[in-house]
């Protein structure tokens, strides 16, 4: 890119303005931005095809940063395999649009085998919208994720005294009801997680796991350090800070290390260039074994 290989043009023009919790999480978000640049701008990029030929192109950004990527996934799709597995693939869990879809399209799970829910690229902010889904998927109450937050205490600033360095705000986690208002679905279920898995998504994969409902498969999650608060600057810009950290029933926390799967499954080049994906098939061969 630009005439420089893509490792050294991500690592030096692209990882300094990423922030992220893992390296994982780093990296991915570096490589789907690095083409990101003012709308207008020239890039000049090196191609090795499939079979090794190489082929060089110039392209002109189209969009500016502030436009929503038009690439961007609906945030919910449905597939159905022969097998009778459902695979429901989650872009995001930030609006409560994505529960009213996923009911719409399962008024009843007639007809569906096996489950799959595909977090690989989920995100949003807090989780209620994640437990509604997980609630049609099981007959019995499960906790949520933990979460604590910094106790703020004035006057220990006004004393120049340690204060939400030392002191923590931390309810019981929240005990999550089965939905009434439609059938649940009692069939085997898999989770998919990547580095991308953020925020709700990972709120998910922790009360996913509570219910003991089924497994993780893929690579540790993204590690988010808890829910953000996003502060208004001039000049259109914002600063966001972590005000939350979360964890398992137990205290486990997560932040920084990723919430990491039962089976654990990567996707290589060579399965991208085949179109093959590696991960989605172990969740099959689970699925089916588990329906035996």
């Amino acid at each position: 890119m630009q005439g420089l290989p893509a490792e050294s043009w991500i690592r030096d023009s692209v990882l300094p303005e990423i922030a992220a919790a893992t390296p994982a999480d780093r990296w991915q978000r570096a490589v789907a931005w690095m083409l990101q640049g003012e709308k207008g701008t020239l890039l000049q990029l090196s191609l090795r095809l499939p079979g090794g030929v190489q082929r060089g192109i110039s392209v002109t950004r189209s969009v500016s940063l502030n436009d929503r990527w038009p690439l961007e996934p609906p945030e919910l799709q449905i597939d159905s395999l022969p097998d009778g597995v459902v695979v429901v693939r989650i872009a995001t869990l930030a609006n409560e649009d994505v529960v009213r879809q996923f009911d719409r399209a399962f008024p009843d799970f007639s007809g569906v085998n096996g489950l799959v829910l595909d977090l690989r690229r989920a995100g949003g902010r807090t989780g209620e919208n994640g437990y509604q889904l997980l609630a049609r998927l099981t007959n019995t109450p499960f906790p949520a994720v933990r979460w604590k937050t910094p106790a703020y205490r004035a006057v220990f600033r006004a004393r120049r005294l340690p204060d939400s360095a030392m002191y923590w705000y931390g309810p019981p986690p929240a005990i999550v009801a089965p939905r009434v208002d439609r059938p649940p679905y009692d069939g085997p279920v898999a989770v998919l997680a990547s580095s991308a898995t953020t925020g709700a998504a990972e709120d998910l994969l922790v009360a996913f796991r509570n219910t003991g409902r089924g497994v993780i498969i893929g690579e540790p999650s993204g590690g988010s350090p808890g829910e953000p608060l996003e502060i208004q600057l001039p000049e259109n810009w914002t600063v966001t800070f972590s005000v939350t950290r979360h964890a398992f029933s137990n205290g486990e926390e997560f932040a920084g290390t990723g919430i990491r799967p039962e089976i654990a499954v990567s996707r290589t080049v060579a399965d991208v260039l085949a179109g093959r994906d590696a991960v989605l098939e172990r969740a099959r061969e689970y699925l089916g074994g588990k329906r035996r």
